[in-house]
This record gives C-alpha cells, sequence and structure tokens, in this order.
C-alpha cells in the first residue's frame, strides 16, 4: 500500500476528553470507534466512521498538562460544496449548542462558518469545492481519503499540523484551569461525570472573621456616574459610611464624651491623587449609605485614563482616620457615536447618542442574544423591524461588524435598537479583540461590551476575562464591559472583578434539579444539571440575585449593576420544555424586584409565544414611566407583605412623589388574602401591568386573591 492510500490518524493531545466530545460526536457527526484508559499513563478515545479513510484521535497522559489551543488559526477545514449539506452541518454544529465564531482568517468567514472546540482547535466548514492543486502549487496536491457519510461531498484539509502538539507552549500562554482537580471533566469546579469522587470544588464566598467590640466603620465611596464628560458642568460623589462586622476600623463611642453637632458624623475631604487638590470636603453622618456630594467637574482635566481620587476622614476626636481610594473618568465629549453610564447609586444605565440629542437618558436594556446564522446572517432588515415592533429594545448579537456589518449598523442608524457587541468568542485572544473592536467604536448604537461568557462554569483562568476587560476598556472607555456568570458561587470575586455590570443566566426551567444528564447526582460538590445549585423553580432566579448581593457585601465592596438573562429555550437533554408565558413574565419581575437594570433573553430566534411575551412585558418595564422609577427611582425597597404566602415578592420604588409597586406571585398556587403596608400612599395613580384588581384603603395595598404566577405592578400618589 502506498503513502496516498494509507489510512490516516490525526492525533492531538488534550486536558479534557469527555469535554471535546459533544462538539466532535454531536455537533459534527463523528461515532466513538474506540477507547482505551491508563494505557502506559495514557486515555484516548478514537472518533471518526468506520468506512472512512481517517479517524481522529484525543489523547491524555495523566498528570500532564496540555493547555489550550496556541492560535485562532489552528483549523481543521471541511469542503461542503452542495448548499444544503453545508447548511445542515452548519444547522447542526447550532442545535448542539456550537455557535460559529469570527475567523481569525477573514477568507474563511467569506467561505463559510467557523467552529471552536472546547480547547480553543477549530474546524471550518466552508461551502466551496476543494482547492484545485497542481505540481506548480506552492502546496502539492494529496489525495485525501472520502469523508463520513454527515460530510459525504467534504474534503479535508490541514493547516499548520496543529493536532501535532507545541503542548508545553500552549499550557505556558493559557494558564490551568482554576479549582481543585483541573485534569478532571468540572463544571462550576464540581466533577459531574460518573467514576469521579465528589470532593469540596472551592471557590465559595465566605465571610471574614467578625470582629469583637465596637463597631466597624466600613467607609467607600464613587462618583455618581462611572463616568462624566467635558461637556458637563457638575459631577458628583456618592458616600457611604456604613457599620460592618467584617469591614472597616472601630468607630469611637462619640456619643458618651461629646454633644456637639460633629458627634457621630465623618469629617472627610475627597482630594486628588495627583496633588491633592480637595474636590469635596464635608460630613456624613455614621452607618448611613447613599449620601450624595456635588463638586464642579471643570477643576478637573479631560482624560481618556481613569483619575485617581482619594478620601480621607476622621471622627471629630481625629483618630481614628480613615483612607479609601477610587477612580473617576472625565472624558472629552464624543462628536459620533454613543456613550453610556452606569449610576453608581441605583444602579442603572444613562445612554447618550445622537438619537437622544447627545443628552444622558435612562435606559433599561430589554432584548435577546440573537444568533447569526438563521437569523443576522440574512442581512434581512424586515426580520429586524419585526424584532424591534414586538417592544424590545435592545440586542445582542451573536456576531462581529466583520461578519454583519451591514445588518449591524441598519439596527444602529434605521432603528431604535440598541447593541450590545459581543467579544464572547474572543475574549482570550487579545489580538482578535485589537481587530474586532474598532468597528463597533463609532456605532450609534453600541450601549455595551460582552467579554466573557461563564468564565466561572468553564474554570477559565483569572487573568483572562480581567486581561480582556482591561484592554476594551482602554480602547474605548466611553461603554461598560458585561461579564456573565452561570454558578452559584465559584470564585464570584474573582470572576466578577473583570466587569462593569454583571449578567446572571439562570436557566431553571424544566430541568431534573437533582440527577443530571450525565448519569450523575447534583448537589453542592457533584454533577451539573443545568442551573447550578438550583431546585427547577422560578424562585432560583431570586435565590442567585440574592446571592451575589450578599457576596458583595461579605467581600466589603460597591454593588456591581446586574441584567438578567432569562431562559427562553430548551434543549441540550438539560432544559425539557420552555419556560411558559406567566413563568417568563415572572422570571424577569422577579429580578427586577431584586434589583436588576436589564434583560437579555437566550437565545433569539425564539417560540412566537415566548417572543410575543418578552415583547409584551419590554413595552412597560423598558419604556415610559415604570422604566423611569425602575432606572432612576429610590428603590427597589422590599415592602412589607401583612397577609400572605412566602412565595409573594413585592418591591417599591419612589420618585417625583409616586411610589411603583411590583408585586410577583412565584408560587404555582393562588393566594388568598394578599395584603401589603403602604402608609404614605393616597390613591392608585394606575396599573400600568397585570389584570390584579388592587383595593387601597387605611394605608394598605390588597386583593382577595392573587393567581398562582401572577404579576402585578401599580403606580400609587405619595402624601406630602
Amino acid at each position: 500500500m502506498t503513502l496516498a492510500a494509507a489510512h490516516l490518524r490525526i492525533a492531538r493531545p488534550t486536558d479534557d476528553i469527555d469535554k471535546l466530545l459533544p462538539f466532535y460526536c454531536d455537533g459534527l457527526g463523528f461515532e466513538v470507534l474506540g477507547c482505551f484508559a491508563d494505557h502506559e499513563g495514557f486515555d484516548g478515545v478514537m472518533l471518526g466512521h468506520k468506512s472512512a479513510g481517517y479517524h481522529l484521535e484525543f489523547t491524555r497522559r495523566r498528570g500532564h498538562d496540555v493547555g489550550r489551543a496556541p492560535t485562532q488559526d489552528n483549523l481543521l477545514i471541511f469542503y461542503l460544496p452542495d448548499g444544503d449539506s453545508y447548511a445542515k452541518a452548519v444547522a447542526r454544529m447550532e442545535k448542539s449548542g456550537f455557535p460559529p465564531v469570527a475567523s481569525f482568517n477573514p477568507y474563511w468567514d467569506r467561505c463559510g462558518k467557523t467552529f471552536e472546540d472546547p480547547d480553543g482547535y477549530r474546524v471550518v466548514l466552508a461551502n466551496m469545492g476543494p482547492p484545485q492543486l497542481d505540481g506548480n502549487s506552492m502546496l502539492k496536491a494529496v489525495q485525501l481519503p472520502s469523508l463520513p457519510p454527515l460530510l459525504a461531498t467534504a474534503t479535508m484539509a490541514w493547516s499548520r499540523l496543529w493536532w501535532l502538539g507545541l503542548a508545553a507552549a500552549i499550557a505556558v500562554a493559557n494558564g490551568q484551569q482554576t479549582g481543585q482537580h483541573p485534569d478532571w471533566p468540572r463544571w462550576c469546579g464540581k466533577v459531574y461525570q460518573p467514576g469521579y469522587p465528589n470532593f469540596d470544588p472551592g471557590g465559595q464566598t465566605l465571610p471574614p472573621p467578625i470582629v469583637p467590640g465596637p463597631p466597624l466603620l466600613h467607609v467607600l465611596f464613587q462618583p455618581r456616574f462611572n463616568l462624566y464628560l467635558d461637556s458637563e458642568e457638575y459631577g458628583e460623589f456618592v458616600v457611604n459610611a456604613e457599620f460592618s462586622q467584617y469591614h472597616g476600623t472601630p468607630w469611637p463611642n462619640t456619643t458618651s464624651s461629646m454633644s456637639s453637632k460633629w458627634a457621630n458624623k465623618l469629617i472627610f475631604s475627597i482630594n486628588l491623587a495627583e496633588d491633592d487638590d480637595p474636590l469635596v470636603q464635608n460630613t456624613v453622618p455614621v452607618n448611613t449609605t447613599g449620601n450624595i456630594f456635588r463638586f464642579e467637574l471643570a477643576r478637573l482635566k479631560p482624560s481618556l485614563t481613569p483619575i485617581q481620587v482619594v478620601l480621607y476622614g476622621a471622627p471629630e476626636s481625629g483618630t481614628p482616620a480613615w483612607t479609601v481610594t477610587t477612580t473617576l473618568l472625565y472624558l472629552p465629549s464624543k462628536p459620533t457615536g454613543s456613550v453610556t453610564r452606569i449610576d453608581n447609586l441605583r444602579g442603572g444605565l444613562y445612554f447618550s447618542s445622537p438619537s437622544t440629542n447627545h443628552t444622558f437618558t435612562p435606559f433599561f436594556p430589554y432584548g435577546f442574544y440573537a444568533s447569526y446564522d438563521g437569523f443576522l446572517r440574512e442581512n434581512n432588515t424586515a426580520l429586524i423591524d419585526a424584532y424591534a415592533a414586538l417592544g424590545l429594545n435592545a440586542m445582542t448579537p451573536l456576531t462581529t461588524f466583520h461578519d454583519a456589518a451591514v445588518i449591524l449598523d441598519y439596527m444602529a442608524s434605521a432603528t431604535d435598537l440598541r447593541i450590545m457587541y459581543s467579544l464572547r468568542d474572543i475574549y482570550r485572544n487579545l489580538t482578535a479583540i485589537e481587530t474586532n473592536l474598532p468597528p463597533a467604536l463609532s456605532s450609534p448604537g453600541l450601549f455595551a461590551y460582552w467579554s466573557a461568557d461563564e468564565p466561572d462554569g468553564w474554570q477559565d483562568p483569572f487573568s483572562l476575562p480581567q486581561d480582556a476587560y482591561n484592554l476594551i476598556r482602554s480602547m474605548d472607555p466611553y461603554h461598560p464591559v458585561a461579564v456573565t456568570l452561570n454558578c452559584a458561587d465559584y470564585y464570584f470575586a474573582e470572576y466578577s472583578a473583570a466587569a462593569d455590570f454583571l449578567m446572571a443566566d439562570v436557566y431553571p426551567i424544566g430541568i431534573n434539579a437533582t440527577y443530571s444528564k450525565w448519569g450523575t447526582e447534583c448537589n453542592d460538590t457533584y454533577g451539573d444539571c443545568g442551573c447550578d445549585n438550583c431546585e427547577g423553580t422560578v424562585q432560583d432566579v431570586v435565590t442567585r440575585l440574592e446571592g451575589w448581593r450578599g457576596y458583595e457585601a461579605v467581600l466589603g465592596r460597591w454593588r456591581k449593576t446586574v441584567v438578567f438573562n432569562p431562559q427562553a429555550f430548551h434543549g441540550e437533554d438539560y432544559w425539557l420544555r420552555d419556560p411558559g408565558v406567566e413563568e417568563s413574565w415572572v422570571m424577569v419581575l422577579l429580578a427586577v424586584n431584586h434589583g436588576a437594570k436589564g434583560v437579555v433573553s437566550w437565545v433569539w430566534p425564539t417560540s412566537e409565544v415566548l417572543a410575543g411575551a418578552h415583547g409584551r412585558l419590554a413595552r412597560v418595564v423598558a419604556g415610559g414611566e415604570v422604566m423611569g422609577f425602575v432606572v432612576g427611582g429610590e428603590g427597589p425597597r422590599e415592602m412589607e407583605v401583612v397577609f400572605g404566602a412566602e412565595v409573594v415578592d413585592v418591591a417599591g420604588w419612589v420618585k417625583g412623589g409616586k411610589m411603583l409597586v411590583s408585586v410577583v406571585n412565584g408560587g404555582y398556587v393562588d393566594v388568598e388574602g394578599v395584603k401589603l403596608l403602604v402608609p404614605d400612599a393616597t390613591v392608585i395613580e394606575s396599573t400600568p401591568w397585570g389584570s390584579v384588581q388592587w383595593k387601597l384603603e387605611g394605608g394598605r395595598l390588597s386583593v382577595p386573591l392573587l393567581p398562582a404566577l401572577a404579576t402585578s405592578l401599580v403606580i400609587l400618589d405619595l402624601r406630602g
């Protein structure tokens, strides 16, 4: 047999064989031809088809770290000239949960779609015939073996022999996964496949030891908005001086020795770190939060880099002393494009662009992550118009300007849709970010960037999302960066640090919360059931968001803005059904009640039923008077339920002499006789959402029966 007719095995090492199987088997349709375990210290699996002239082999040497692909140009290419075969192959990859990524070489984006496996190596499905090579070509022609039935018309080509190694260089470049046993198949630090013992995954956010003695005064401060422009006259600082069990310095008992007006007040000065020039000098009562102090922005020099500021504080006696630092962005105004800033007091987003006359206006993003294939790739503006006509005001396209500039430009210029630009497929590659980010800089519809997608679930090295964040912010200080977290509590502090706002993808509907598709139990130390440490009910949304709130208190840091990612899908053997309409509304309003300042559902296209349901709610929550309360009102405040089941969740916002009350029955049964305490309310002004008929009497808002999964928004007038 000559070499030209020989069967071909293509082998490469990996750190986790099991994580590759869904990509190559479910996505590409390969079969497991054979496997071995502990063969002279190696485990391995062979993938392919019995009739094919080639197969792939993945091996793992126990105790040896391989790491990720050294570049994004390590390719396995299948040529699929038949359009139907190509479309089916792409659809199978996407249905299996593997969306296309932007190719490092734009040639492959013009020819087909590129997909990245869990190790960072890539497969191209090219909608074209194989290259016609002759003896005079730089590449010599090779007679290639036949391919599996799924890719019957394909021809395979190699780029740079990437399957053959560079293991040591890869490991150094990419770092090791976080947590215990990084060589085992894990999600959120926990093993999930049979044959592995459970163990404490670590990474939990635990409170530090309680400090005995006098209360600790924990002082934090931030600029009211995370950025200001040189066209503005004034800025504000927000100062918190709160008692804590864990953080700060013991506060002296001034009430027993002093009776002056300075007793139990912190005297402070906020200065520029560069020259110690004071911006604000004032006092703040101890054990208070949300204290606002104005200063003149003209005293600063506009800069594209953060300005360091420091707060010096002390009681009247002069001791002890507090020193706290933060940064302030004072940017040159932008003549084109958009700007988004975060309200560090309320958590809401404010957006400025030509469509707002370059004035910051409150913005509650409500939309979907949007697929490229089957939607954006069509370059069909009618599909975009139909999306916006539902009432949705935002989109996170799962593509880049290099792939979809025409349709992204249309969204930004011809509709009111605002874009969160996705860098999730390339965030581990700083060079790719430098290439793909610039086309978004001048877009008038850009409101944020999305960098890392579930780095806690993937156990990515902490440096990867942080390096991406630092680069994005250095290239564009005018827009915030978001990170999506998937785990209940796996190194929350480290992964959340790489974001201006966090996104929570809690997907509890239709799961088996106790036993996984992998044949393993799900608990705090074992298993993956599609929603980490969830119970499989809408209440998991509250548990996750309140958990994050508690972690930030334990960590002693300023609370970050949160955007909620509702479930609008089913499948992958985790989620047996879509959420219902009422469940969807309940999950969104539970998230809003617990501080969410935006909604980005996974994934579009969704069912017509869920598309309409989210559009209806978006028209109310993301627009008009309700949006003004949620983004800029004082709240959400927890409200007292005088009578009603524990599943009745209530929150309120106050603004301009009115109160918005949001009531959610998070249970699957009716609740009788619900009564809410609203002592300052005088009249029900309107009920912008829901069919519940409320009665206001004697400072109580009541209803005889609150139906299962009911949601209601009520606006009340307040006295005086």
